[in-house]
C-alpha cells in the first residue's frame, strides 16, 4: 500500500476478508471491520466492496470532485465509504456465486 501510494495514488484501498478493509490517505491509515453474516459464497465480495467505496466517494462529493476540502473532509468521506462498502460486500457473501445464477458446465469425453 505504501508503495502505490508513493507511485501517485492518493488512497489506497485493501479488503483483508474477514478482517475488514485497510485504507491509507496521506500518513493516516484506517480500519474498517467486516460485517460478520452467515456467508454462503466470498465471489465478487471484494469487487462489491470497491464499488460500493466508489459510490459512496462520488455520492460525497462536492461538485463531482472526489479530493476536495481539508484533510478532516476526506477522512469522514473515506471511512463513511469504508463502511458502505463492507455492508454491500456482507450483502453480496450472502448469494451464491455468479451472483447466485450460476451455469452448470458439462464436460464431454469428445476431443474437439
Amino acid at each position: 500500500m505504501l508503495k502505490a501510494q508513493k507511485l501517485g495514488s492518493k488512497i489506497v484501498i485493501g479488503t483483508v476478508g474477514e478482517n475488514g478493509s485497510v485504507a491509507l490517505y496521506k500518513d493516516q491509515w484506517m480500519h474498517q471491520p467486516a460485517v460478520l453474516t452467515d456467508t454462503v459464497d466470498t465471489m465478487g465480495a471484494g469487487d462489491s466492496y470497491i464499488t460500493a467505496f466508489i459510490v459512496e466517494m462520488i455520492k460525497s462529493s462536492k461538485a463531482g470532485k472526489i479530493f476536495y476540502g481539508e484533510d478532516e473532509d476526506m477522512l469522514r468521506s473515506i471511512k463513511a465509504s469504508m463502511e458502505k462498502g463492507a455492508v454491500f460486500a456482507a450483502k453480496i457473501c450472502q448469494i451464491n456465486g455468479a451472483f447466485g445464477h450460476g451455469t452448470p458446465i458439462r464436460c464431454s469425453d469428445s476431443k474437439e
